[in-house]
Order: C-alpha cells, then sequence, then structure tokens
C-alpha cells in the first residue's frame, strides 16, 4: 500500500506543532526508518500512518484513501484500513490483553470473520515461525520483554496486513532478543509488505531499511538511502543522532568517542 503526504502538520497545542508541514512518498514493499531525537515527531508520524491521529494541516492519502476523521467515521473505511495495517506499539503491554498467547493470536482472525479452521491452521503456523510453540497457554502478561514483544509481532503478522509500523521494536530487549526480531523482521513473511519503523537504533535500521527519513522538531531534515545517511557524521551530529562510544582514556576516566555509524559494504 503506497502512502502520500504533502505538506502534512500535526498539534497537540497550536502553539506547538508535533509535526510541520512534512512532505514524502512511499511505495508499496518499501522499508523505511523514521529516526529522530526525543520530541522531534517520530511517534506523531506513526499515529497519522496508522489514521490513529489525522493531519491538522496538509493532506494525505493511504492507498489512494484521504486519511482525514470524516472518512474514518464510516466504519467500511476504517474496517477495510485495519485489514490492510498493522501497528507494533512500542510498549507491548499496550497492545496484549488475551488471557493466554493462543488466544491473542486468535484474536485478530476472529475479528475479521475468518473460518475457525483457518484460524486454527494460522495460529499454529504463526506459533511455529515465531518459535514460541511452548508460550501457546501462556498469559502475554506473565512473559519477558522479548517474549511480549515477539508475540506483539506475531499477533499483528497472523492478518497478513498490507503495512508493517513498528514503533520503537528493540526498545528494553536484550542483545540476544534484539537479534531474533530482527532475524523475524528480515523472513519470508515480511518480503512483500511496506514496513516503517520508528526507532533510535541506527543498527536496526541498517539492517532491516533501505530508506530513511530523519526528522528534526518536527520537520523532514533528510530522505535518502539508509546507508548513506548513517554515515554522514554532520547529518547526524546536527539530528542529535551521533553515536558515541566510551572509552577508558589514559587517566582512567571514560572519554566519549563519536563517529558515523555503518559496517563495512
Amino acid at each position: 500500500m503506497n502512502y502520500e503526504l504533502d505538506k502534512v502538520s500535526f498539534a497537540y497545542d497550536a502553539d506547538v506543532p508535533a509535526l510541520d508541514a512534512i512532505s514524502f512518498a512511499a511505495a508499496p514493499g518499501e522499508r523505511i526508518a523514521i529516526l529522530g531525537a526525543n520530541g522531534s515527531g517520530k511517534s506523531t508520524l506513526m499515529r497519522l500512518l496508522d489514521a490513529l491521529s489525522f493531519p491538522t494541516a496538509g493532506t494525505m492519502t493511504a492507498g489512494g484513501l484521504p486519511v482525514t476523521e470524516q472518512a474514518f467515521a464510516e466504519d467500511a473505511v476504517n474496517h477495510a484500513f485495519r485489514k490492510r495495517v498493522g501497528f507494533v506499539f512500542q510498549n507491548p503491554d499496550i497492545q496484549l490483553f488475551s488471557a493466554t498467547v493462543l488466544d491473542e493470536l486468535a484474536f485478530g482472525p476472529l475479528q475479521l470473520g475468518w473460518d475457525r479452521a483457518l484460524i486454527l491452521e494460522s495460529v499454529e503456523k504463526t506459533l511455529s515461525l515465531f518459535g514460541i510453540e511452548n508460550l501457546r497457554g501462556r498469559s502475554p502478561h506473565r512473559l519477558s520483554g522479548g517474549e511480549k514483544k515477539r508475540i506483539a509481532l506475531a499477533a499483528t503478522l497472523i492478518t497478513e496486513p498490507e503495512v508493517l509500523l513498528l514503533d520503537e521494536p528493540t526498545n528494553a530487549l536484550d542483545p540476544e532478543s534484539r537479534t531474533t526480531f530482527v532475524n523475524l523482521l528480515c523472513s519470508p513473511r515480511t518480503d512483500d509488505k511496506t514496513i516503517f519503523i520508528a526507532t533510535h537504533d541506527l543498527d536496526i535500521a541498517e539492517a532491516v531499511t533501505s530508506r530513511t527519513i530523519i526528522l528534526d522538531r518536527g520537520r523532514i531534515a533528510a530522505d535518502g538511502p539508509t546507508r548513506v545517511l548513517l554515515r554522514d557524521i554532520e547529518l547526524l551530529r546536527r539530528t542529535h543522532l551521533l553515536r558515541s562510544h566510551w572509552h577508558i582514556g589514559p587517566d582512567g576516566r571514560p572519554v566519549a568517542h563519536a563517529h558515523p555509524h555503518g559496517h563495512p559494504d
């Protein structure tokens, strides 16, 4: 599904725009990282892409459909959009509410009116794909952070949305869980999906996406190939994304060493 945003703005407070006249188009199947420092507008943009909020100025379409409060007041329009777009929230506890993992995976297909046999088959396939068969009878709220993230992604993907929106998907994950999550995002299950990832994690942006949009105080500071932008030290410094490593200096005190991101081709 394609998106087109033309001079889109959004304000929670009339005097402080969270997004200020941003314009870009996203083609079906693109994988796009949304980067920016805290307060840059990443989460607000993700809410607009999921039609949880609507532009206060400018125009936005998704799959040719105007993303406006008036259009989405129609149940048929809202339902059709929700079938095509899946959102994985930064905090999985917001998303997970069923008694068991199996119930969580079955909930979306049930709401879409799938046949019972198809639901059971899809749940079993998804449990296997995500390596969570042993969690089927567990309560999602008693799982680890990494397990919750996997369940949230699995519950979103089981309905086969065309668009996958991920807000800080690796936040608070340990290194092994981050690796597992990236492998899932790069699995054949997501090959044909349009993916937006709002993140501070430059490793994830490089591993999963081919295009990056960098936001700075609600405006687009850069839009281009991920591997190019992550090597632009001046851009990363200007947008507060320059990554620092700490080393112990000759006097035994930590010294910050900043450099552009990226690995050799």
